[in-house]
């Protein structure tokens, strides 16, 4: 009887644990900490690494013109009006430390930008690393206005269990080279539930949702953008103008 017990004890709790680990049940997920995302040693100055930035971007307006007016009543209505502006591109050669581009994504204002408590690191080896947070909600909304449909994402975030925020974390190489991205994705997780043979069978669908979004910004034009020397480096051109501040 106590066999028994122990044995019912063990197929009850394992998959319990094993579940929280990744993330699907949340208070257990809260007691392992696998509901924060993965702590990549990154430490930005926001300040100082803004101000490093503005001065690598110099020929690049990083503020909002001063008549459109970007609230978060009238976020949607403004995105709207910016995108029939048309600035003129301008040529940026440059590097981004893993601080300087971690204070970008944690300091963003996009429309619907679906990350938060993000981390970037570029390693020696010429890989890149990013964690955060995934916000559910935004999320949807994100992947549609980028071109995704409403019924593959639907269909993607049941098959994933995506109904609330979630860590992730993913490892890559690669470059972009005239405009043409080529990625090799060595790890992707959510939750702690690993993700990397769905990744990288289909990889090149990737490599083209991303190519076709490069696209689709006529102002921006990549010569080549890939990792080196523990550095993001980015030789190309970039609108005149960023919304990002």
């Amino acid at each position: 009887m106590r066999k028994l017990l122990i044995l019912l004890l063990f197929i009850i709790i394992v998959p319990v644990l094993l579940l929280g680990y990744i993330g699907i049940i949340p208070g257990v997920s809260d007691i392992l900490g696998s509901n924060r995302p993965r702590d990549l040693g990154v430490r930005p100055e926001y300040y100082e690494n803004l101000q490093s930035v503005r001065g690598k971007l110099s020929g690049m307006r990083l503020e909002n013109p001063a008549d459109i007016i970007l609230t978060s009543e009238n976020e949607q209505e403004a995105w709207e009006r910016l995108s029939t502006i048309n600035f003129e591109p301008v040529a940026v050669n440059t590097g981004f430390s893993s601080e300087e581009f971690t204070s970008l994504l944690q300091t963003g204002s996009w429309y619907n930008w679906p990350l938060y408590d993000v981390q970037t690191r570029f390693n020696p080896d010429g890989s890149a690393e990013v964690s955060g947070m995934v916000d559910a909600d935004k999320l949807r909304g994100f992947a549609v206005r980028t071109g995704i449909s409403a019924e593959a994402f639907d269909n993607f975030a049941t098959d994933l269990i995506l109904n609330r925020d979630m860590p992730f974390y993913a490892r890559a190489q690669g470059a972009v080279v005239n405009n043409q991205v080529d990625l090799q994705i060595s790890r992707v997780e959510l939750g702690r539930a690993p993700l990397t043979a769905l990744a990288n069978r289909y990889e090149h669908d990737i490599d083209v949702y991303l190519t076709d979004g490069i696209a689709k910004m006529p102002q921006v034009s990549v010569t080549r953008l890939d990792v080196q020397d523990g550095e993001l480096r980015y030789d190309g051109e970039l609108p005149s103008w960023s919304p990002h501040w």
